[in-house]
């Protein structure tokens, strides 16, 4: 800063502190004319506040218009906003996949909803979490959620979908039995335990043969099935046939034929301990069918894991209802309580012969 003085121009410097004068600086200053108008606009001084300054504030202002912009959708909002449309997206995707089946032959294709598949088996959601799991009669095909029939035939596969999309309102007592075992094979593979479920109780109302029951039971995976038809084979009069034997295998007839052979040896051991003045009279009916009714009736109670009475006239007059139900009579030898309760007692004296058999070798 100049100063204009009396013909000269006399620099004077504006310093923060004021320094102590000294003699010299006395003399300049009372000597320095009076102070004529200045070249430069002068600068107002404003008053400073006693707190911190001006320039510290800046950051803290713009702290703040950042946390004002961060409520409200400012730049800084802008990674938390775009993650929620993602999000979103991810969501109305999910709710819009698909996938596609093709047939073994690739002459037919399926587009299915992908949600409403998974929302039903859960087996089927961890393979599409999982890409590396594999699941029976699916085979990864090429493009993403694209599959391939593998060992399934396009009409099976339409029978299943058919059955899938009737929901629980449909009757699956209508279907065949083959058809039934078709499906709940496809149901058991790919975890839809409702369609499992409604079919199991239609086959049961069909009443298969045990052998067909055991097979199917192992290919669907129904343990309580396979203990119910040892049971059967064990106890019931008539023997495992040779075509029977060469479906289930050497290894479970030779399973069933120690079993009635432990069962035989307690019929003969109960003949020989049995008072001949107790003895009841004989049935009357061929092949002992009484018996193998009666049987019938307890391997149900047992399926249904029903709880006998101990009382035996409590306990005939359940099995001969029962039996009334399906259509079955009695001799007249067998046809009283006390004697069906009679023939149920000794069934189960040999079901736990076989049970203990099946525990040791199973």
């Amino acid at each position: 800063m100049f100063r204009h003085g009396a013909g000269e121009f006399i620099p004077t410097f504006r310093t923060v502190g004021r320094a102590p004068a000294t003699v010299g600086n006395q003399v300049r200053v009372a000597q320095r004319a009076p102070p004529q108008p200045r070249l430069v606009d002068p600068v107002p001084n404003q008053p400073q506040p006693s707190g911190p300054s001006n320039q510290q504030k800046k950051p803290q202002n713009r702290g703040k218009q950042n946390v004002k912009r961060e409520g409200t959708g400012g730049p800084k909002s802008l990674p938390s906003n775009a993650s929620a449309e993602r999000q979103k997206s991810k969501q109305q995707d999910g709710k819009s996949r698909k996938v596609t089946i093709l047939s073994a032959n690739g002459g037919q294709t399926w587009s299915l909803d992908l949600t409403s598949l998974t929302q039903q088996s859960k087996v089927l959601e961890n393979m599409f979490k999982h890409p590396g799991d594999e699941l029976r009669g699916l085979v990864r095909h090429g493009k993403p959620n694209t599959f391939k029939l593998d060992g399934i035939e396009a009409g099976h596969f339409e029978m299943f979908l058919s059955a899938l999309q009737a929901g629980a309102g449909s009757d699956s007592s209508v279907r065949s039995l083959d058809d039934l075992k078709t499906i709940l094979a496809l149901a058991s593979d790919w975890g839809f335990s409702k369609l499992r479920n409604r079919c199991m109780k239609a086959i049961k109302k069909l009443r298969p043969s045990p052998v067909e029951k055991l097979l199917l039971a192992r290919r669907s995976q129904i343990p309580e099935w396979i203990r119910e038809v040892y049971l059967t084979l064990a106890i019931r009069t008539p023997g495992v046939k040779t075509a029977d034997a060469h479906a289930l295998g050497s290894a479970t007839t030779s399973i069933i034929a120690r079993a009635r052979e432990e069962i035989l040896l307690h019929r003969l051991q109960a003949l020989t301990l049995e008072d001949p003045t107790t003895r009841q009279s004989r049935c009357d009916s061929p092949s002992r069918g009484c018996r193998e009714a009666i049987c019938e009736v307890r391997l149900a109670f047992l399926a249904r894991k029903w709880v006998l009475p101990k009382a035996d006239a409590k306990l005939g007059r359940i099995v001969l209802k029962e039996l009334s139900v399906w259509g079955r009579e009695l001799c007249d030898a067998c046809k009283s309580e006390e004697a069906s309760a009679r023939i149920v007692r000794a069934l189960d004296e040999e079901i736990n012969v076989a049970k203990k058999v099946f525990e040791e070798e199973l």
